[in-house]
């Protein structure tokens, strides 16, 4: 299976690593074009326009069909509001032509969704953020924290962003994407943010870049659905479901990622933290690949458990289903450490698990106890069954062993690359 050579340099150094300037930029400026006598609705099409506002805070009115701007109209609710506030919007979808940005603590939730274990796009019916066709905004639709600004205990509840991928692919984002800042794909981009949370909500169809990119310890993502986000076969379109850029003291659970087009979920750094129990299935899309432990951040696992995890990837849509460790992209980035990868569940793949960039201290990363289910080039993925092994950097699984199995060519920059073992202690189903 062959995939479109990328730098991921360009595409996620740069930009995760400077999610600190927020700048508006064409299409993301406003929320309506000036009236003029075309464009002045008829008395009856203001008269049905204003039957379908509803209120959703103290004087100010939305659409919730999706057709008239609702973004400056949250906004003025989220500051009226205030920190430490509750904005409950109705479920519909709201068209969003300019960013929402939080600055302080905030809760925003559908209406009668609290306490609902219901996810959105899946049983539960939620309020949509929707990016309206001219939205090109840095960092995406919803910005929390960033420029200089930390924020503790924001919570996004049963909500659901739509980067409305197909209405973008003639405007500025996918311009800003194609040449190499992707930053203007992005859903969204919770930075600099402790305590916060992001529950039962959903990101879909992302121009780009990532459907969510986030930066802040003790986090909690969990029960959220990141699907159909990017696309694998244009250059420069492809997008991750979750980035974490950092998120150590954090909870990582119970996530389902569909069909996105580089990684479903990667975390550059995740240190005490617990990666339980999520779901990655790319039965129709391309993708680098389904989950991966990278080091564009920290590299930092120790103490995590990483476990419970499915990866299910449909013949020829992963390159890898589970890549642990930089050298694939860049054999001189810093290495990987720490954590205990055990107990996942992984399907297809080119190659299934492949380990490499993993250094022993401060902690040695234990990977061990996993199933690889599938059918791998011969020779290629094999189980390990070699007695003790003490002098492995990667791991204290005494069914390791340094393999032999060369990768062949870097898959970005054709640098031989001799990855330490492709599976672990349990065979191929």
């Amino acid at each position: 299976m062959k995939f479109t050579s990328r730098s991921r340099t360009t595409l996620l150094l740069p930009v995760l690593l400077c999610l600190t300037v927020l700048t508006a930029c064409g299409g993301g400026s406003g929320d309506a074009a000036p009236a003029t006598a075309s464009s002045v609705p008829s008395a009856s099409a203001a008269a049905v326009r204003t039957a379908s506002l509803v209120q959703i805070c103290p004087g100010q009115s939305a659409d919730p069909t999706g057709e008239v701007p609702a973004s400056a109209a949250i906004q003025a609710c989220v500051d009226q509001i205030g920190a430490k506030g509750t904005l409950e919007l109705p479920p519909g979808t709201y068209l969003m032509s300019s960013q929402l940005r939080f600055r302080f603590p905030f809760t925003l939730r559908t209406k009668g969704l609290a306490g609902s274990t219901a996810t959105c796009t899946q049983g539960a019916d939620c309020a949509t953020l929707k990016a309206s066709p001219l939205l090109a905004e840095k960092f995406g639709i919803l910005f929390v924290g960033g420029e200089g600004v930390a924020v503790e205990g924001f919570v996004m509840d049963h909500v659901t962003l739509d980067g409305n991928r197909a209405e973008r692919l003639l405007g500025v984002a996918r311009d800003r994407c194609v040449a190499g800042d992707n930053r203007y794909g992005f859903n969204a981009s919770i930075e600099s943010c402790t305590s916060c949370s992001v529950t039962y909500s959903a990101s879909v169809n992302a121009v780009c870049g990532t459907g969510l990119a986030w930066s802040g310890s003790k986090a909690t993502i969990e029960r959220n659905v990141f699907a159909n986000n990017g696309d694998n076969d244009t250059p420069y379109l492809w997008s991750d479901g979750l980035s974490v850029v950092l998120a150590d003291d954090s909870s990582i659970q119970e996530n389902r990622f569909i069909d996105n087009s580089d990684v479903g979920l990667i975390s550059f750094g995740s240190a005490r933290t617990k990666i339980l129990n999520n779901v990655v299935t790319q039965d129709k899309i391309k993708a680098f690949a389904g989950f991966m432990l990278d080091s564009l951040q920290t590299g930092d696992f120790s103490d995590s458990t990483i476990s419970g995890n499915t990866v299910s990837c449909a013949p020829g849509k992963c390159f890898f289903g589970v890549n642990i460790g930089p050298s694939p992209w860049y054999p001189k980035n810093k290495p990987v450490f720490g954590g205990r990868f055990e107990g996942n569940t992984i399907s297809g793949g080119t190659i299934g698990l492949n380990i490499s960039g993993i250094k022993a201290s401060p902690q040695m990363m234990y990977v061990g106890g996993n199933m690889l289910v599938g059918s791998y080039p011969a020779g290629r993925t094999t189980c390990r069954h070699v007695g003790s092994v003490t002098s492995t950097a990667i791991s204290r699984d005494p069914n390791i062993a340094n393999s032999a199995i060369a990768l062949g060519t870097n898959y970005l920059n054709q640098q031989t690359v001799f990855p330490l073992l492709q599976s672990t202690d349990n065979c191929i189903g």
